[in-house]
């Protein structure tokens, strides 16, 4: 595993050259007994060699993995995971951290495939296990809140759905955390426009899109100045509702 693992990210053409050879060697199955003392000895020179790269023969694989599954989902539009993946990695969390990333990126992956109750289910089991200390154990923690209150949002529990986005803001630090908290309040103002609540939506989804506009994530400016027509025009706000869609575009 440490010689093909090096094969796949060494960024040398030599050393992967070299790797796949030893890890052929390795992999015979034809072995001399007399020869295992040798082989022993490879395959600790590779795990060495990734030790000093800060890497480990157990994590590597198992990184790629989740990474892959992310790069998947930001191909369809959802980049969030990837995001989180690109900024845990390097950090190299705890099992239990990481256990709780690959969840989260499996539950967006099951609600991309709308199946949502597998996506609750999982989001909830993140909550669980990211109940720990530690900043990527936190953010992780709120970002299931968050995605199991918008399941909540479309199964129509809206006081369930409110009182977890409410708890995410609560929990999240003002400058920190701007994308958190602005899908935060874009689910209020989901859940609230849905029972509605229009000007309680309408200033969720305001605040939401300042947070999206001070990231430089157009699309969802886009997207929350598209609801936010829809919420005017429902209102009788028509003049604005169309301003809003122009914005929109």
């Amino acid at each position: 595993d440490a010689w093909r693992a090096i094969e796949t990210t060494e960024p040398d053409p030599e050393w992967r050259a070299e790797a796949a050879d030893r890890a052929r060697v390795v992999e015979e199955p034809e072995v001399d007994q007399a020869e295992v003392p040798r082989f022993d000895g490879l395959a600790r020179e590779a795990a060495a060699l990734l030790e000093r790269r800060g890497e480990s023969v157990a994590d590597e694989p198992a990184w790629h993995a989740l990474r892959r599954r992310a790069e998947a989902l930001a191909a369809r539009g959802e980049a969030g995971a990837l995001r989180l993946v690109e900024a845990l990695e390097p950090a190299q969390p705890d099992p239990q951290v990481h256990n709780a990333l690959r969840r989260y990126v499996e539950a967006l992956d099951l609600w991309s495939a709308g199946e949502f109750a597998g996506s609750q289910t999982a989001y909830l089991e993140v909550v669980k296990l990211a109940s720990g200390p530690g900043a990527a154990a936190s953010t992780l923690r709120l970002r299931a809140t968050i995605g199991a209150a918008r399941q909540d949002v479309y199964a129509g529990r809206y006081a369930v759905a409110e009182g977890r986005f409410a708890s995410a803001l609560a929990s999240s630090g003002e400058e920190a955390d701007a994308e958190l908290r602005g899908h935060a309040r874009w689910g209020l103002g989901l859940s609230t426009g849905r029972r509605r609540d229009l000007v309680a939506a309408d200033e969720h989804l305001a605040i939401a899109a300042s947070h999206f506009r001070g990231l430089g994530q157009a699309e969802e400016v886009g997207a929350l100045w598209s609801m936010r027509a829809g919420i005017l025009n429902a209102n009788g706000e028509t003049d604005r509702a169309l301003s809003e869609l122009l914005s929109a575009l």
